[in-house]
């Protein structure tokens, strides 16, 4: 038989343990791939053509990971991994698929707060960070970073508390907007990522811009 470049391309992941493949990330050198306890990169090899004789699917790190789609935050790809009592963050930067990423537990320094039941994470490139939550807590906890060129300057947690256990959470455009469930209602608040004087706000005696509608005052 003879395969061409028109055929289907048909891979399997080689590994010791069994693999069951969950979740993949595009990123400029190749497709990293996830699994519960270990990551792959699939590339096109050197003249970068993918076909199905040059398609290859290669380990290039074991480590474990929880059945929730990572996310590319300026770069690295974040996943996280649940252990008894909370939930580790971690982030990748793919070196190719002949050297081991560069990985960090970048939820080392605030190791135990985050808690279990984690299952989503939403990005925001535009503002460098990533939202984590689950549908049986009422706080968001935040990763940001801010860089300039390739130094970076400040990486922070914080969270957020509503009034209700988060069900969804999406930004356009700078404008967040977050389901929760409150008074047996499902409700949705949305407000500004930035100060904005599109949207309504209320001014403290520091003079800091607060949206009321975080806590369902309008």
């Amino acid at each position: 038989l003879t395969a061409t470049d028109g055929d289907p391309i048909d891979l399997e992941a080689a590994s010791n343990t069994t693999v069951d493949l969950i979740d993949g990330v595009p990123t400029t050198q190749g497709l990293v791939v996830f699994s519960a306890n270990e990551q792959f990169i699939m590339t096109a090899g050197a003249n970068g053509v993918l076909t199905p004789s040059t398609a290859a699917l290669r380990s290039i790190s074991k480590y474990s990971a929880s059945n929730v789609n990572p996310v590319e935050l300026n770069g690295s790809i974040v996943f996280v991994n649940t252990v008894p009592g909370y939930t580790r963050v971690f982030s990748m930067i793919t070196q190719g698929e002949n050297d081991s990423p560069l990985m960090t537990d970048i939820s080392k320094i605030v190791t135990t707060w985050i808690p279990n039941g984690i299952d989503r994470i939403t990005v925001d490139n535009n503002n460098s960070f990533i939202a984590l939550y689950g549908p049986n807590d009422p706080c968001i906890y935040f990763f940001r970073i801010y860089s300039e060129g390739n130094e970076l300057l400040v990486k922070s947690w914080f969270k957020w508390e509503l009034p209700g256990n988060v069900q969804a959470f999406a930004i356009v455009n700078d404008i967040f907007y977050v389901g929760i469930f409150h008074a047996d209602k499902l409700k949705v608040m949305s407000g500004s990522i930035n100060p904005s004087t599109v949207t309504y706000t209320i001014t403290d005696s520091d003079g800091v811009q607060i949206n009321p509608t975080m806590d369902i005052m309008a």
